[in-house]
């Protein structure tokens, strides 16, 4: 009986834990494009700026740089693969730039 039920959940398992991935994945793209603003600022000078000004800046700098801007690139040169494909290059090369 126990094997007949990891069979019925098997399929059900990988898309769930995509799924479940992908807000975890957005949390750490923001954070990380957040903190490049941050060791920006820092370089500009900008010691004394609010706390809450990369988080700020992280987030739409994700949002639009890596997620609209891409799908909006992508769906006008390929179609629908692209609006899909390239968001999710950006999301690895954030990851690899950010040594997760």
């Amino acid at each position: 009986m126990m094997t007949l039920r990891r069979i019925i959940r098997a399929p059900f398992f990988l898309p769930v834990l995509f799924l479940s991935m992908l807000p975890i994945l957005f949390l750490f793209a923001w954070v990380t494009v957040g903190a490049w603003f941050e060791s920006l600022f820092h370089a500009l000078g900008l010691r004394s700026q609010p706390s809450w000004l990369p988080i700020v800046v992280g987030f739409a700098g994700y949002v639009g740089l890596g997620i609209v801007l891409p799908a909006y690139l992508g769906s006008t040169l390929v179609g629908w693969p692209g609006a899909i494909l390239l968001p999710l290059l950006v999301l690895g090369s954030v990851a690899w730039f950010g040594r997760w």
